[in-house]
């Protein structure tokens, strides 16, 4: 999960620089176009992106599946290991509530926003399950799905690492008042993370994934995307 949103964050906020930077990022002694083509390899080195949020998702799908008895014989990748706390949250072995001892008792100054994870861990297992149900096995097929899944964990993920690094680092006398840049960071980077985990729970709730699969479909049935020989 930290693979996944440190490569792809870093190419969201390169890019940005390059496109503020204007015809000036297209030339070469400016740095912006060297750094957007030495982080490009980011997401595909090390374990590309597109399979790291397969294993993420299967992962937590995997522990979910524990609980379901038509999921019992299941049987996905091997463990990651880095997974596990959101994987347990899943599978429903925390008693739905986040509560990692590490950020048992978060710094007051960012307790709402950990308190808000556990709301946005109950919504990814409510509509995880139904998708669990209705795919069983085949869930392995609907990867537009199991990226949405993989996007909303670690979207939590991060905030929890956020929360408990802002904790470590605040002075306890400190008040939501007086965060300072790394309060004020934290707290916005949990907000903006958990808009987004909601946006991907909407969109594995309901979304046109039947449609596309059709479109996709009649496009290669015409051959007009005919794989080259």
């Amino acid at each position: 999960m930290v693979k996944v949103a440190g490569t792809e964050f870093i190419w969201y906020a390169a890019n940005g620089a390059f496109q503020l930077a204007g015809g000036e990022a297209f030339i070469t002694d400016a740095p912006y176009e060297k750094i957007l083509r030495d982080i490009r390899v980011f997401p595909i080195f090390e374990g590309a992106n597109d399979v790291m949020r397969l294993f993420i998702a299967l992962e937590g799908i995997k522990a979910l599946g524990a609980e379901l008895a038509d999921l019992r014989t299941l049987d996905l990748s091997s463990p990651l290991e880095t997974f596990g706390a959101i994987a347990g949250y899943l599978g429903g072995r925390m008693q739905r509530r986040v509560a990692p001892a590490r950020i048992a008792e978060p710094h007051p100054a960012v307790a709402d926003r950990a308190a808000a994870v556990s709301g946005q861990v109950v919504d990814l297992r409510n509509v995880t399950e139904p998708l669990a149900r209705r795919h069983g096995e085949g869930v392995v097929e609907h990867q537009a799905q199991l990226k949405r899944v993989a996007h909303a964990a670690i979207e939590l993920y991060a905030q929890l690492a956020t929360i408990a690094r802002a904790s470590d680092a605040l002075d306890p006398t400190t008040t939501a008042d007086e965060l300072g840049d790394e309060g004020a960071l934290a707290d916005m980077f949990c907000r903006r993370a958990a808009a987004r985990a909601e946006r991907w729970h909407r969109q594995i709730a309901g979304n046109d994934d039947p449609a596309a699969a059709e479109v996709a479909a009649a496009l290669l049935a015409r051959g007009r995307f005919a794989p080259a020989p």
